[in-house]
């Protein structure tokens, strides 16, 4: 039975979390042994209900060479962290090393840098056609083996839609992310602030940043006074995953979407679960949230430095449930292509393409 061994620095509740979570229930159901190392608990063990056995948490470094010793993984693939891959290779010469990117911040893109990094590597995942390109970029090896292996949509994003009760009192206009310069909050701050000065019948949901640092947790309830948006803006610092589809339904059957102001995303996954929920979406033009959009057909689309154009395709839509029923029905069925066994089929694909 083939092993394999998953590492990821931080067991948190982001995207990559959510991913590998889903990629260990699909693997659990071949015939795959598989592991998940992190070194930081940073509360997402919930993420792996069921799969607790499989979760491996090292108190220290040695920890962590004992624990990769002690399962003999065939296969290693390392999640936008580097510091296994150098200790790998000499404690198992043999192990086929995999190196998959989901981030795009600067800081940890380092190490592609480093050719000697890249040589202990024999393959690399990325989730998006943008992200191969960024990646590759990064490089600069044309020969670089690369597989693209689009992250999968968790299963309860599939449940049927909960329906509309009632006539909504006002429309929700939703962010999802961590508080940093790169997902940019502070532009749906001030995209709500554009909205709220406008309409005094939209509520706010900035959603995440439970474990964002401190001082941006502060700037946000800074802008939120500044902007006076304390009476329409409600902050969930944490949301239970298991909620979230129920709050998207919410989100679709108020009359409003979800917003995104990221700078620069590898895929997009809190895209593709309000997606996964027909709940309209508007996103920057660029990258790969732009190919979620799929030219609009899927989604709205803004410059992103232009705040005033989002404003201008947040507003419209709002006042148009044909639009938000078209972009919501085109969107779920696309999202709903991006199965455990798509991503898996691809995952496989992609380690058995070298062999170890």
């Amino acid at each position: 039975m083939t092993k394999i061994l998953f590492y990821y620095e931080y067991l948190g509740l982001g995207g990559v979390e959510v991913i590998l979570a889903t990629r260990l229930r699909a693997l659990m159901k071949s015939d795959y042994q598989v592991r998940a190392m992190f070194m930081q608990d940073a509360g997402g063990r919930l993420l792996f209900k069921g799969m607790e056995d499989s979760i491996i948490i090292p108190a220290s470094p040695i920890q962590k060479m004992d624990a990769l010793l002690d399962f003999q993984p065939d296969i290693l693939v390392s999640l936008d962290t580097p510091s296994i891959v150098s200790a790998a290779r000499k404690l198992l010469p043999n192990i086929n090393i995999f190196y998959e990117i989901h981030t795009t911040y600067p800081q940890a893109l380092r190490p592609l840098r480093n050719q000697k990094f890249i040589q202990q590597v024999n393959h690399f995942i990325v989730p998006s056609k943008f992200q191969a390109q960024f990646v590759r970029e990064i490089i600069n090896r044309p020969d670089i083996a690369m597989d693209i292996v689009p992250d999968p949509l968790d299963e309860r994003y599939f449940s049927p839609l909960e329906p509309s009760i009632g006539k909504a009192n006002q429309p929700i206009i939703a962010w999802v992310g961590r508080l940093d310069n790169l997902k940019n909050w502070r532009s749906f701050i001030e995209i709500a602030a554009r909205i709220s000065s406008k309409r005094q019948d939209v509520e706010f949901r900035l959603i995440g940043g439970l474990y964002s640092p401190m001082e941006e947790q502060n700037a946000l309830w800074i802008q939120m006074v500044k902007n006076n948006l304390l009476q329409q803006m409600r902050w969930y610092p944490s949301l239970d995953p298991e909620h979230m589809p129920a709050m998207l339904d919410e989100i679709r059957n108020s009359g409003g979407c979800v917003v995104s102001t990221s700078r620069i995303e590898s895929f997009g996954m809190s895209i593709l679960e309000a997606m996964g929920r027909a709940c309209p979406v508007v996103v920057p033009d660029g990258g790969s949230l732009a190919e979620l959009a799929g030219e609009q057909t899927r989604g709205l689309t803004y410059p992103l430095a232009r705040l005033d154009e989002a404003v201008q395709k947040i507003l419209p839509l709002l006042d148009n449930p044909t639009l938000r029923q078209e972009l919501g029905e085109h969107a779920r069925e696309f999202a709903l292509q991006h199965t455990w066994q798509a991503s898996n089929d691809a995952f496989l694909k992609a380690i058995q393409s070298t062999n170890p």
